[in-house]
């Protein structure tokens, strides 16, 4: 149960803001990717049977609850500590395809989402 407010807490505002950081925040922040790694491996495990078939041209919903879970997982290893992992985050760059990163710049208390379009798409002016 102190989990759930834990996380509540860092979710959204509660009614009295605290007056101080917590002192927990970093294993909020683990709670908060363990909650989503597994939101996204039983949406991944909802997708519907084989023989319904999905509008032309879209990947299957658990491939896209997939692609939404190696990206948090990824995530995990970039965002150390309040640290971006300088190798990590290399690898993670050389890796990437179709997912997304989001590196958690704790100086500045920001948040940052990278992603690269699955299609080149080239834009003329």
């Amino acid at each position: 149960m102190a989990e759930n407010a834990t996380l509540y807490n860092h979710i959204v505002l509660p009614p009295q803001l605290p007056q101080r950081q917590d002192e927990n925040l970093r294993d909020a922040e683990t709670l908060l990717v363990d909650r989503l790694l597994q939101v996204s491996r039983c949406m991944r495990d909802l997708d519907p049977p084989a023989h319904k078939p999905t509008p032309a041209g879209h990947p299957a919903r658990a491939e896209l609850w997939e692609t939404v879970r190696l990206s948090l997982q990824t995530c995990r290893l970039v965002n150390v500590g309040g640290r971006v992992e300088r190798v990590q985050l290399k690898k993670a760059f050389r890796d990437m395809k179709d997912d997304f990163l989001v590196l958690y710049i704790a100086c500045q208390n920001a948040g940052l989402f990278i992603y690269f379009p699955s299609e080149y798409v080239q834009a003329h002016f």
